[in-house]
């Protein structure tokens, strides 16, 4: 019998046996600050920020814009734009001095979503047919901090749902915080007066004779408070008689002829500090009847 060892089977065999295999790959590229993107879906962009200049005495929350532009319109590409913060819960801006948290918002003051991705917090704007995107680094306190000028760093990415598609692009966020300084005496039975010009009643003057006021001093900066007596002492209206008397400031007692000075560092922004003032009469033996008047100046200066 022969056996028959055709090439058919064989061929079968080879047929079966045979796999075709299709590779895919994506390119991926060095961004800035060592991340890494993918280009599949190049996409250009750049970032600028306004600085914020602070205004004293206002209450609501205020924002610092900052503005993307892209080369061409998000039609496909471009689904979320990622700014990452540079700490775990918000963008700090700081001054050496002091700090300010924001946090970033919409044009109607709407939270956008923040996440984790890859142990750093970002928060995730999405993007849909623009060419320019805005949004706004809102602070998240209301009241002024220590003056001076802050800054932030927030960098940006865009993604194409999750993945990055550009490198890193950093952008500075900053404010300037200037310096308050308000003066106000509250008034009493012995004070009246407004502005910068009060009036300080003693009545009958004898040795003793005394009045006592605060001034009130609202401010973001550190201040110097120095008094001096225009007069150096009481001066008769009419002739060139002179009644000396004693300033006492916060505790510290001079003569109003020598003045004072005296420096304070305020770690409170924007909160009222009052400090205590005392004159008092130190000697009216012999001295002629009638009127006597003094300017006494006191001067706040920030330093």
């Amino acid at each position: 019998m022969s056996v028959n060892t055709g090439r058919f089977p064989l061929k079968q065999a080879m047929l079966v046996g045979t796999v075709l295999l299709w590779l895919f790959a994506l390119s991926i590229k060095p961004g800035l600050a060592d991340s890494y993107y993918y280009d599949f879906c190049p996409t250009d962009f750049t970032v600028s920020t306004d600085p914020l200049s602070w205004r004293a005495n206002r209450r609501n929350q205020q924002t610092i814009p900052i503005t993307v532009r892209f080369s061409d319109r998000t039609d496909d590409c471009v689904t979320h734009i990622l700014f990452y913060t540079d700490n775990n819960t918000s963008l700090v801006l700081s001054s050496g001095q002091d700090n300010m948290e924001t946090d970033l918002v919409d044009r109607h003051r709407n939270h956008f979503a923040q996440y984790s991705i890859n142990g750093r917090i970002a928060w995730a704007v999405p993007v849909y047919r623009v060419k320019n995107l805005k949004v706004w680094a809102q602070l998240r306190s209301t009241d002024a901090q220590i003056a001076g000028n802050y800054t932030g760093i927030t960098s940006i990415v865009a993604t194409y749902y999750g993945y990055h598609i550009s490198p890193e692009v950093w952008a500075t966020v900053s404010a300037e915080v200037p310096s308050v300084l308000d003066v106000s005496v509250p008034t009493n039975s012995k004070v009246s007066g407004s502005g910068s010009y009060y009036y300080v009643e003693l009545g009958n003057l004898y040795n003793g004779s005394s009045a006592s006021w605060n001034v009130d001093i609202y401010s973001n900066v550190h201040y110097t408070v120095s008094v001096a007596s225009e007069n150096r002492g009481l001066k008769h209206q009419n002739s060139s008689a002179l009644i000396p008397y004693q300033v006492t400031m916060d505790g510290s007692t001079f003569d109003a002829a020598g003045g004072f000075s005296r420096g304070y560092t305020n770690y409170n922004p924007l909160s009222t500090s009052s400090i205590p003032f005392k004159v008092k009469v130190t000697d009216v033996d012999f001295k002629p009847a009638g009127r006597y008047i003094d300017n006494l100046i006191v001067t706040v200066s920030a330093r």
